[in-house]
């Protein structure tokens, strides 16, 4: 009955979806705000078809989520509105296709190839989301979209983690997923983007500056109810970081009060939670970081043994059905059906062989450089939001050493959302500077995108609209697809109504 009835409402949803992406660039930006927050949803959000659900291994079924169904329709929107403005090959496809041909070679000789072929699958319809969001901002979205969609995420988690911590009394909360521990992951992602946006982002009004800040430390003690050590850790270091960068590439009064207000909220979240987090540090279990070691020996010698791994996502299979290596395995040994090593490093050499793990590291560490080079490269509050992405990338892949949980769709679909936001941002970035190479545009007063303007001399990186001078923008504009007649960029603007 549940098959039937979601197949019902993608049928009826995806068309609506569909259309209305493509008629309005507002409509395609909630999508945009909707497919963000889908992420967040775990196995509330999510179907698996010819599902194996007592496999320990990250995945047990071909799954369809709510993130899918928006991103399909996205997609299939922007190529029929825009095919021109399309970037069919993205930055970083030829590393990620790569990637997934090592992974068809593992499964060749997996001893279930069906567990092989859920993963599989998996990383086609990442691969979708990816090139959903770089092409949404390349078509055309307002910013402010992806702003709301981690605002949505950081309330929800905020009020569940309290509902959880104080309603349920559960020490370590969840949220959405099976593991406290996924949590710290998902957040750290894009906390330190949402802290950029109140901080500086200059189309935002007060109140939603103090919004962003105020949800951004909720999102913070939400990482704190977790008790997850490395977690906090990271969390703190990217705020810290932000904060940094904030100060140096869009300094301002703003900038330093808000700053200011963060810093004091950090020292009175640690008067009241100090003692907690120092217990959770102190008292931590020994066997916890014994069974971890197991786990990494076991992944050692698979990836030794076998030169393409044994298999993309047959790890748990293999150490429960091959004596060789569950022996090292003493902590959980009783356990019949063994988990899955705790390190995604190690995890994925076991399972795709040391070259696996090569290609691996290359893609997350191009888009690592990606972010992180715009960053160095780009002033202003442009450079701050690729510097907050690089952040959130690096406490994921630090987070690595010690967890496995990349490899879980909220996780893997929430990275490459922010990818796709690094990497369309950018995009959308040499656009606007080709634009300004053009000039006036020529006689005749040709018409090209412009709009309301965001801050003297600073573009709002991240939105293109639907004219038909595709690409093109003013210096300093944020575009949402209106038309005016071409003017000199050095014109003087109406504050009334943001035109030249």
């Amino acid at each position: 009955m549940k098959y039937a009835l979601f197949t019902l409402i993608a049928l009826v949803s995806m068309p609506i979806m569909t259309g209305m992406a493509w008629r309005s660039e507002k409509l395609r930006g909630y999508l945009l705000s909707a497919l963000i927050f889908a992420t967040s949803l775990g196995d509330h959000g999510n179907i698996h078809f010819l599902s194996v659900e007592t496999y320990r291994g990250p995945d047990r079924g071909f799954e369809v989520t709510l993130a899918d169904l928006i991103a399909w329709s996205l997609s299939l929107a922007i190529v029929l509105r825009r095919p021109s403005r399309i970037a069919w090959v993205p930055y970083n496809t030829f590393l990620m296709v790569l990637y997934f041909g090592v992974a068809v070679l593992s499964a060749i000789d997996a001893p279930q190839g069906l567990l092989a072929t859920f993963t599989l699958y998996k990383m086609v319809r990442g691969f979708v989301i990816y090139w959903t969001v770089v092409n949404v901002l390349r078509v055309g979205v307002p910013l402010k979209a992806v702003w709301r969609g981690i605002v949505v995420i950081g309330v929800v988690f905020a009020v569940y983690a309290v509902y959880q911590k104080y309603g349920q009394g559960i020490y370590r909360i969840p949220v959405t997923f099976d593991h406290s521990n996924t949590v710290p992951m998902f957040v750290n992602q894009v906390l330190p983007v949402l802290l950029a946006f109140g901080i500086a982002a200059r189309w935002m009004s007060s109140k939603g500056s103090v919004a962003s800040v105020g949800i951004a430390l909720a999102m913070l003690m939400t990482v704190v109810m977790t008790f997850s050590r490395a977690g906090m850790v990271l969390s703190l270091m990217t705020i810290l970081g932000v904060l940094l960068v904030a100060n140096r590439k869009a300094g301002s009064i703003r900038v330093s009060i808000v700053s200011i207000v963060v810093v004091a909220g950090l020292g009175l979240g640690l008067m009241v939670t100090g003692r907690s987090i120092v217990e959770r540090f102190m008292e931590a279990p020994e066997a916890s970081h014994l069974a971890r070691e197991e786990f990494n020996r076991a992944a050692k010698a698979m990836a030794q043994d076998n030169p393409l791994g044994v298999g993309i996502n047959q790890f748990s299979y293999v150490l429960t059905n091959t004596p060789k290596y569950s022996d090292y395995i003493r902590i959980m040994a009783a356990e019949k059906q063994k988990g899955v090593c705790h390190e995604v490093y190690n995890l994925t050499a076991a399972e795709m062989g040391w070259i696996g793990l090569a290609v691996f590291v290359l893609v997350i560490l191009r888009f690592l450089w990606h972010a992180s080079f715009e960053a160095f490269r780009k002033s202003g509050f442009e450079g701050l939001l690729q510097a907050a992405l690089a952040m959130g990338m690096a406490a994921l892949h630090l987070s690595g050493f010690l967890e496995w949980v990349f490899r879980i769709t909220p996780i893997f679909f929430l990275f490459l959302v922010c990818c796709g936001l690094s990497v369309g941002l950018a995009d959308v970035s040499r656009l606007d500077r080709r634009a300004r190479r053009v000039g006036k545009g020529g006689p005749g007063g040709r018409e090209i995108e412009a709009a309301k303007v965001v801050g003297k001399g600073e573009a709002d990186a991240g939105v293109v609209n639907d004219g038909p001078q595709a690409g093109t923008a003013l210096p300093g504009r944020r575009i949402t697809g209106e038309w005016v007649p071409v003017q000199d960029p050095a014109a003087p603007v109406s504050p009334a109504t943001g035109m030249t």
